[in-house]
């Protein structure tokens, strides 16, 4: 069996989950499945990040000209696939194209599928943004309708696409992902001091991730009483360069910190000491930065929405998004007291072993060999 990988992703200098999750099968699939025979498409927008390529990978690097070759590349894979007799192909970021081959693409959420109303409520009316939401939801929509089986990342993404889309939840395997194994609890006094120069933080920080609702954190933090918010600091990391408008106008270098673009070893830090890490997501398909917090024994206080339950199991203190004052009262919870933090970090570590990247490829080519045989795609 030939399977074709879309692994653009890991060539365009970008970050974020879908890179995490195109990365690590990239580098799992051929382990977990020898006698596959794997041919990945990248192109030449940035350097290739991926490295340990296995002996049954093939790798095809097509030529990036203009912003206008990921449109183009879009729509000529599939020949590119056809010319070398892939059997199954997969594309891991919400869309594909059909070609002479079971096409499978992973849709990681109903995001794409949102009414256009909702994507401007998030970044206004940007003519570069709409433009290409009109156009993600489109090929998204037509993937949902087209494609041989859709690879989600949680039981609540695939009770979800089912609803929005149609189609009948038995095409749709749910597939968990994880983190990387670089993700483990790391004690680094020194280091984490470097990271946190001038903040107010002798009695500890709560973490959170910078573009998942930022709002009702800064809210829930500046109800806390002033005595427990004394000596310690609110810092927020993000994969973008600048705070968005939310978290700029709370950034006073001392008790509300933001870090942009932390690499690995900086973030698994800061997991690794926070207090607690704040989760207060409006949606989520499946919540790596849940998966990776845990790993570090980061005690964990999020939403119940999405599939955020799904995902932290008993791990974690969840609070109605919209409840703020249910969510300071968690916060003030975790950061008085050390014997349930304890508690929390020992959960969470318990919980994140439960994720695997060699389980989630093991699942995704158990796909690939459903389709190639004209299988039902096991959910």
């Amino acid at each position: 069996m030939i399977v074709g990988f879309d692994i653009r992703y890991l060539s365009h200098a970008i970050t974020g989950g879908v890179k995490t999750y195109v990365a690590q099968l990239a580098r799992w699939l051929p382990r977990v499945a020898p006698d596959v025979s794997f041919v990945y498409y990248a192109d030449t927008k940035a350097p290739l990040e991926l490295d340990d390529i296995g002996p049954n990978v093939a790798v095809r690097t097509l030529r990036y000209r203009s912003p206008l070759s990921t449109f183009v590349l879009d729509r000529t894979l599939a020949g590119h696939m056809g010319r070398d007799r892939v059997d199954v192909a997969h594309f891991p970021a919400n869309y594909g194209p059909t070609g002479r081959y079971r096409l499978a693409v992973t849709v990681h959420d109903s995001y794409n599928l949102f009414p256009m109303r909702e994507h401007r409520r998030a970044f206004g009316r940007d003519p570069w943004r709409v433009a290409m939401m009109l156009y993600l939801g489109h090929h998204t929509r037509r993937a949902l309708a087209t494609a041989d089986a859709i690879v989600t990342v949680s039981e609540h993404a695939r009770a979800d696409l089912a609803h929005r889309s149609g189609r009948p939840a038995a095409t749709i395997a749910a597939v968990h992902s994880a983190a990387d194994a670089a993700f483990c609890e790391t004690r680094d006094e020194a280091a984490l001091a470097r990271l946190l120069t001038g903040a107010d933080a002798a009695r500890g920080f709560i973490l959170a991730d910078g573009i998942k609702n930022a709002s009702a954190l800064v809210e829930a933090w500046g109800a806390l009483p002033a005595e427990t918010r004394a000596g310690r600091a609110l810092v927020f990391f993000s994969r973008e360069a600048a705070p968005r408008a939310d978290i700029a106008a709370a950034v006073d270098g001392r008790s509300v910190l933001f870090l942009p673009r932390p690499d690995t070893a900086s973030l698994i830090r800061l997991m690794s000491h926070a207090l607690a890490f704040a989760f207060p997501s409006f949606h989520e398909g499946f919540g790596l930065p849940l998966v990776e917090a845990m790993a570090c024994g980061a005690p964990i206080v999020a939403s119940t929405r999405g599939s955020i339950p799904e995902v932290v199991g008993d791990a974690a203190l969840l609070f109605e998004v919209d409840d703020r004052r249910e969510f300071s009262t968690h916060l003030a919870r975790l950061v008085e007291s050390p014997d349930l933090r304890a508690r929390m970090r020992e959960a969470s570590l318990a919980r994140a072993r439960d994720f695997s990247w060699e389980q989630t490829a093991r699942q995704t080519a158990a796909v690939y060999r459903a389709l190639a045989a004209g299988q039902p795609v096991t959910p």
